[in-house]
């Protein structure tokens, strides 16, 4: 009775669609398999930042897409276009090996760490005469290796974290998780939850890259920025302990050092790609077809991804065509050369240039991973003053306040005489009244250096009060729109004037060296370019140095 109410209620198939469905069977599976082994060993996926995000943030995807956008179109109209602020990032690349020399299987060798960093560099920063040299812009965001771990301890290979997963407990590489045999990308919860958290260093302080062999090929992925708080505009922060970027180590390298048998994904390119994401950057296509934004006005509409480095490609309607050598497009990495303006402003905006950056990315460029201060450094700093005209003087130590003026900026508002063996104290700014040519070495206090280590050189012309009577005047002073330098020479003579900020750094040429005959001059600075703060006013005349002081109010 049972077997028979059995075969009454199960669904006779007839012999012929029975062969049929065993045909469908190994025809999927031969599918399956075959594309499989082509994805393990041919096919990459060049990047699941995307599908990442959606996969942590599920429903809420579109939400927090809206969100960040939302932030991003707010500070747009901060942005001050005429801005020339260098950032500086910390990085660490965490070197995740099964044991493997350095130098073998994914523990892969310093130079090409060192490399890949460089390229970082040539790309966001458009290095000239470098592959990062193309038709974008600069976008002032630059990298440095981290020297200090998280606990101040110098670290033996800069920027560089090598970890032994065995001594972790972790399982054996690849990471992740295939989703319909890779055809889906693939669950990365054991990097982000495992790994991440583990082996991550504080993500204000530092950039975090994982170096790790990932499943499916994936050439790497980001933890997208989240959107600042502002007024009617939630965080949505995700996790701090997975935020960073993800590489495979076969695209670790550059264009000049490319990773050996990872081409045509091997120089670099991929951390330039995921950094972007990092920075909040999509992709170049938007994510969909025609009718999907990126964001971006200055990158033409794409219908989609381009692979290789195909010339003329146009898959939407829109004017111009696709823009392949982006950096947020998937081409092969020797085709890429290019950020826009356009994505430079949401990077800058993202990294604080208006004042509102987002969470873990504005704060991280305050971070001294790369540049140690000792808690212990004294209230003075050690300069020693040598002569360089070649006279048998030896060289004295001499005692200088902090706030010294660097970069070879001085200023006659305390001149003092050096000679050898005289003990002086030096003012925040200084000059000094004689004819020689001398070098001042600012030593280094940090715990990272010893105490002789030279940080700081300068090599400055000192006053000669014998040189051409001159008259100097700056009015007015304070100002908001514009001053006038005014310069009297006795006698014919060669005369430059310069501004500089409080840095050191030149920010104005107000007249190149040229030759000037005896009279009065008059040379207008407009503060239509400079911030509010105080600058530093150079003039030389033969070998005279004047300075003065200037302050801009806006």
């Amino acid at each position: 009775m049972k077997k028979s109410s059995i075969i009454a209620n199960t669904p006779i198939i007839p012999h012929s669609l029975f062969r049929l469905k065993i045909w469908f069977f190994f025809v999927f599976l031969l599918f399956y398999t075959t594309s499989l082994d082509a994805q393990n060993t041919e096919d990459v996926i060049r990047c699941t930042t995307v599908e990442n995000e959606q996969s942590r943030l599920g429903d809420k995807y579109a939400q927090h897409f809206g969100r960040f956008e939302e932030y991003i179109n707010r500070q747009r109209e901060n942005l001050n276009a005429e801005s020339s602020t260098i950032y500086t990032i910390p990085v660490v690349f965490h070197i995740i090996h099964d044991n493997d020399a350095v130098g073998t299987g994914d523990n892969i060798a310093t130079q090409y760490i060192e490399a890949q960093l460089e390229q970082l560099n040539n790309d966001f920063r458009k290095i000239m005469g470098t592959s990062g040299d193309g038709g974008g812009v600069d976008t002032r965001i630059e990298f440095c290796a981290a020297v200090v771990d998280e606990n101040g301890n110098m670290l033996a290979e800069p920027g560089i974290n090598r970890i032994d997963r065995n001594d972790e407990g972790w399982t054996a590489p690849p990471y992740g998780t295939p989703i319909f045999g890779c055809f889906g990308s693939a669950n990365l919860d054991y990097i982000d939850n495992t790994i991440k958290p583990q082996s991550q260093w504080d993500p204000e302080q530092y950039m975090n890259i994982w170096v790790l062999d990932i499943v499916c090929g994936i050439l790497g992925y980001a933890q997208f920025p989240e959107a600042a708080s502002l007024s009617g505009i939630g965080t949505g922060n995700g996790p701090a302990n997975s935020d960073g970027v993800v590489v495979l180590p076969s695209s670790v390298g550059s264009t000049d050092n490319p990773q050996p048998g990872g081409a045509p994904f091997n120089a670099g390119r991929t951390l330039t790609h995921e950094v972007g994401h990092f920075f909040g950057l999509r992709h170049i296509w938007g994510d969909g077809n025609c009718s999907v934004d990126d964001f971006c006005a200055d990158t033409p509409n794409a219908g989609n991804s381009t692979s290789g480095c195909p010339t003329g490609k146009d898959s939407c309607p829109d004017p111009g065509v696709d823009q392949i050598e982006n950096y947020m497009d998937y081409t092969d990495d020797e085709c890429m050369e290019r950020f826009t303006q356009d994505q430079t402003d949401r990077m800058l905006i993202v990294i604080g240039e208006t004042g509102m950056g987002s969470p873990r990315r504005e704060i991280l460029t305050n971070s001294m991973a790369c540049n140690p201060v000792s808690d212990e450094c004294p209230d003075d700093l050690e300069v020693n003053i040598a002569p360089m005209n070649g006279d048998a003087i030896t060289p004295d130590i001499y005692r200088a306040s902090n706030t010294i003026t660097s970069r070879g900026v001085v200023e006659m508002g305390t001149t003092v005489t050096f000679e050898a063996g005289q003990s002086i104290t030096l003012g925040e700014d200084f000059a000094a009244e004689n004819g020689s040519t001398f070098t001042a070495r600012i030593e280094d206090c940090s715990s990272s250096a010893s105490e002789e280590q030279v940080v700081e050189t300068r090599e400055e012309e000192l006053i000669n009060q014998a040189a051409n009577n001159t008259k100097l005047s700056v009015f007015p002073n304070p100002f908001s729109n514009h001053t006038t330098v005014e310069v009297v020479l006795e006698r014919e003579d060669q005369i430059a004037v310069q501004l500089y900020d409080i840095t050191g750094k030149q920010v104005a040429e107000v007249l190149p060296n040229s030759n000037q005959l005896a009279g009065k001059y008059q040379y207008e600075i407009n503060a239509n370019s400079l911030e509010t703060g105080i600058y530093i006013l150079r003039v030389r005349i033969g070998a005279q140095i004047q300075t003065r002081k200037l302050s801009v109010l806006k």
